[in-house]
């Protein structure tokens, strides 16, 4: 899926269709960051925070703190500041958490970009496309309590929240790189949906510069998690992202992304 300049083009994709996963994904959005642009053209510095949950009923060992963990060694091998968050898995806990850390780097400090890549454990390796503002009233949390009603992460929110980014090109490149990976409508109305939904929100609203959300196996196996981890750092930090989906390295592309530029 890449051409002959290493970069992935949007016409290269299956009928050329960047609503593969849903109608209302867009190939455009300030998606696929060059953090090679953001530090040497003087534009604000990048902070990725990568974050994974701990232990809930049926998961007593979730592996989404090792993922995480492995993201962030490449990317300090990367020169890329990182943070690894842990997020405990209960009703209300992610817009606190989540909350608390982008507030502590605004004030630390507050020209930094602020990218942030989640992963929750549950079936395969998975991108999700959107966060849902519905929790389900009959999943306990870690502690053993169901959440309240009106059973919403937000009740003045939207019903849905799309993610900023091209889920098309994510998931074909991570597939193109030996991950066995797809998109995904649904994050199952649990404490993962409710991060994801939080964090598509931030993005839309300006709080951070950029979040995705994936689900990973219960059981990955290192050289799956290897794989895994390295695609990212490839797809969306990668000198080929490209933001804008025209299939050329522009000027287009910087970040950040620029919409009315095309």
């Amino acid at each position: 899926m890449l051409n002959v300049n290493g970069q992935f083009a949007l016409s290269q994709i299956p009928n050329n269709d960047p609503t593969l996963f849903t109608d209302d994904i867009s190939n455009l959005g300030d998606a696929l960051l060059l953090v090679s642009r953001t530090t040497t053209n003087g534009v604000r510095d990048v902070i990725v925070v990568v974050s994974g949950f701990g232990p809930f009923p049926g998961v007593p060992n979730n592996q989404s703190p090792v993922v995480a963990q492995e993201l962030a060694n490449l990317l300090e091998q990367e020169g890329i500041e990182s943070q690894v968050v842990i997020i405990d898995v209960l009703w209300g806990e992610p817009d606190d958490r989540i909350d608390q850390v982008i507030t502590d780097i605004a004030c630390e400090h507050p020209d930094q970009q602020i990218v942030w890549i989640a992963f929750g454990s549950g079936g395969g390796f998975t991108l999700e496309l959107e966060g849902d503002n519905d929790q389900d009233p009959t999943l306990e949390d870690a502690d053993g309590n169901l959440p309240v009603p009106p059973y919403l992460n937000d009740p003045s929110g939207p019903p849905i929240v799309l993610g900023d980014f091209n889920g098309v090109e994510i998931v074909e490149v991570l597939d193109g790189l030996g991950v066995e990976i797809s998109g995904s409508n649904n994050a199952d109305n649990y404490i993962c949906d409710s991060t994801c939904y939080k964090l598509y929100r931030c993005d839309a609203e300006g709080s951070i510069d950029l979040g995705v959300f994936f689900h990973i196996p219960e059981s990955p196996t290192p050289g799956e998690v290897s794989i895994f981890t390295s695609g990212i750092i490839h797809v969306i930090f990668g000198p080929h992202s490209d933001p804008d989906g025209d299939g050329r390295d522009n000027i287009e592309d910087a970040f950040p992304f620029d919409p009315n530029m095309n």
